[in-house]
């Protein structure tokens, strides 16, 4: 069923938010999730839905300092939906041991406000993003940001990025907005497998950002992504593709791929390669 929230809802303990029927998946409107006293937090088989939130909020944000480590965040087989400034903000003096988005329906995240992943004086031990649809959303900010504030606040962390088989669609709508806006002092991103579709970005135009391995990806409809001429482009040098993946209904949210070459290489979020 539809359960109307439209409220910011503190966490302050562990918990997993899980629907019955990964077929058929509750949903849940207007909630806003705050992450507070060093909870991890797992959310499956739900659709979250920000329509209606009169904070505008994004969909989970961390709300306390904390100078040991948060539990795991894990996202699995959900949607997120209509939220104003982003998906996941991290302001605080905030450590997060592992955070998973993994199989995942992201849409209509506007990012007025925050970008799409937004940490500024926090950091992430470990990021895994992978097999997630993403589609029109960051049009006007930028996609994955941790600022060099989450270094200050945990000097010697190593942040791992692992951003691996996805499909991104009509996400960044200018030649300056950032896939990867990575400043911390130490960190290493791993870019792999992912399908970019009708997307004006580029990866990124920070001096400062580490990009470890960058593979097999597709860039359709997207050429700053390899061919930028901005100061400091981080532009996918390696056996990257430029083919039409030939989705039945982008418009309508099907990215079922058509090109055959696409799917026997594994390339874009799994859903969409049966």
């Amino acid at each position: 069923g539809e359960y109307t929230v439209n409220e910011d809802v503190e966490i302050n303990k562990t918990i997993s938010i899980q629907g019955y029927r990964p077929a058929d998946k509750p949903i849940l409107k207007g909630l806003v999730l705050k992450v507070k006293a060093g909870a991890g937090l797992t959310i499956k088989d739900v659709i979250m839905d920000g329509a209606g939130n009169s904070s505008q909020n994004q969909s989970i944000f961390y709300d306390e300092d904390l100078n040991t480590a948060y539990g795991e965040l894990f996202i699995e087989n959900s949607e997120f939906r209509n939220y104003v400034k982003g998906l996941l903000y991290v302001n605080k003096k905030v450590r997060i041991s592992k955070v998973t988005y993994s199989n995942n329906l992201i849409y209509n995240i506007e990012c007025s406000g925050g970008d799409f992943i937004d940490f500024r004086n926090g950091i992430v031990d470990e990021l895994y993003f992978r097999n997630n649809t993403v589609y029109n959303s960051a049009l006007a900010r930028d996609l994955f940001r941790m600022d060099a504030g989450g270094s200050t606040n945990f000097p010697g962390i190593t942040s791992k990025i692992y951003i691996e088989q996805n499909t991104f669609h009509k996400i960044l709508d200018g030649n300056s907005r950032r896939m990867l806006y990575v400043r911390l002092a130490s960190h290493q991103i791993y870019f792999n497998k992912n399908i970019v579709s009708e997307s004006l970005g580029l990866h990124s135009n920070q001096a400062t950002t580490t990009i470890t391995q960058m593979q097999q990806n597709n860039y359709f409809n997207s050429p700053n992504y390899t061919g930028s001429t901005t100061s400091n482009a981080k532009n996918d040098t390696g056996n990257f593709t430029l083919l039409n993946p030939q989705f039945t209904n982008p418009n309508g949210g099907n990215f079922t791929i058509g090109n055959l070459d696409l799917k026997l290489n594994e390339i874009g979020a799994a859903r969409w390669r049966n």
